[in-house]
């Protein structure tokens, strides 16, 4: 696929990014999320050959429908907004050109009447889940998730309040030793090296967590990964026997098909928490935890459990989607992105598998980065430069993570979008990454 067709996602995230109202911003979003999905669909079904009437009529004229409808999104997203920067406007004229260079030839392959009908299908459809969810859903999600937030506050009333960032000694050297070893855990070549760092890094996030801002009452998530994570270290360890265990030779291990059926679910137990998915969203393992996750999943799903992970992709993408959806709920940025990356690198698709854990990692940045503005902390002038070209990167790493899933599970991945596109048009929760009850 040619390389400008790329471009039409990331013109319409750069656009709404820089409108000046936050919540405009979120909405307009939507339409680039929605874009990334049909620019993904085309590169997985028509390749270089996305122009071509060879493929399905039906679905070419469903695919232009979502290009125009995506932009669509962000001029209502935006609505009167765009007035007020010239600059969005500009980006947004820019996305509106590239969306009829992109859409006419998949028009004209498809149809323009099927392609006029898919539209109004889509239009017409995202009218009535609009009304559906503010006439029966908005309240009870709402009262759902305040429900949660009392039950967490009053586990741990201390935490109702932002506190300012350690400065203590101690504290900050926990943190510089978590973050080395997810360093090292993503870079090391050897099973022992990988698990012992996570192991490590894991326990000493904990600790941080304890010392910087209190402990739950109850360390679950932090017992089920470490406990799963040493399960999972023994039976790989066990069955390799005299077999290298560097990753170069890890694909030639005996690790029998039903073997990798076993150990999937416990490497998954072992992540889970590890990624703050539900219902670990407040397990307290460090602020780098998540990449510990992804990092696990990245390194073993295609080199020691590809076997097992192809077998449970469709439950695991339903408890991807499951997660995400809980996300929204608890009104969590973070977590959605990281269920989007997670997505990614059970797709098994090397590119999708990276763009999957640099979504991780955008997730980390993002929840750190709420936690220091939530104490009154106002950004630089790079830093406002920086954290508008935060959804511009996410946008981007979306679209080769979502070419990936779309390769495995077309429904689920089709869902997933749906639920980052509610979640835009929701605002985040100033409090949902306070560490509480679990620890």
């Amino acid at each position: 696929m040619p390389s400008y067709i790329v471009a039409y996602p990331l013109l319409l995230g750069l656009a709404a990014a820089l409108l000046p109202d936050g919540v405009a911003g979120r909405r307009g979003l939507a339409g680039a999320v929605l874009a990334a999905l049909a620019v993904a669909s085309l590169e997985v079904v028509g390749g270089d050959d996305w122009r071509s009437a060879s493929l399905p009529p039906g679905y070419l004229a469903t695919t232009a429908a979502l290009l125009l409808f995506a932009l669509c999104l962000t001029v209502a997203g935006g609505g009167s907004v765009w007035r007020r920067s010239p600059l969005a406007m500009l980006a947004l004229g820019a996305g509106g050109l590239l969306a009829l260079v992109i859409a006419l030839p998949v028009v004209v392959a498809g149809g323009v009447g099927r392609t006029l009908v898919a539209l109004g299908a889509i239009a017409g459809a995202t009218v009535l889940m609009r009304l559906a969810a503010r006439r029966f859903g908005r309240g009870r999600v709402d009262r759902i998730d305040a429900w949660l937030r009392r039950r967490e506050q009053s586990a741990h009333p201390s935490f109702t309040a932002p506190r300012p960032a350690p400065a203590s000694r101690r504290p900050l050297g926990l943190l510089a030793a978590h973050l080395a070893l997810t360093i090292i855990a993503l870079s090391v070549a050897h099973l022992h090296l990988l698990l012992g760092a996570v192991l490590l890094a894991a326990i000493i996030g904990w600790a941080f967590e304890r010392e910087a801002r209190g402990g739950g009452r109850r360390a679950v998530g932090f017992g089920v990964s470490v406990s799963a994570l040493i399960i999972v270290w023994w039976l790989l360890a066990s069955v390799a026997g005299d077999t290298p265990l560097g990753f170069a030779a890890l694909p030639d291990a005996p690790y029998s098909n039903s073997f990798q059926l076993l150990v999937t679910p416990i490497l998954l137990l072992a992540a889970w928490p590890l990624l703050h998915l539900a219902p670990f969203q407040t397990a307290r393992q460090g602020p780098a935890a998540p990449v510990l996750g992804a990092v696990l999943l990245f390194r073993l799903g295609p080199t020691a459990l590809s076997s097992g992970v192809v077998h449970w992709q469709p439950a695991l993408f339903l408890l991807l989607v499951l997660a995400a959806v809980a996300a929204v709920v608890r009104r969590n940025d973070a977590t959605l992105l990281t269920a989007f990356g997670v997505g990614g690198i059970l797709s098994l698709a090397p590119t999708a598998g990276w763009t999957g854990l640099g979504l991780v990692v955008l997730a980390c940045v993002l929840a750190g980065a709420g936690r220091i503005t939530a104490t009154g902390y106002r950004l630089s002038g790079v830093g406002q430069l920086l954290a508008t070209l935060v959804p511009v990167a996410g946008v981007a790493l979306l679209l080769s993570t979502l070419e990936g899933m779309l390769g495995v599970e077309v429904v689920y991945s089709a869902v997933f979008v749906l639920v980052a596109m509610l979640a835009l048009s929701r605002q985040p929760s100033a409090i949902s990454e306070l560490p509480v009850a679990d620890g």
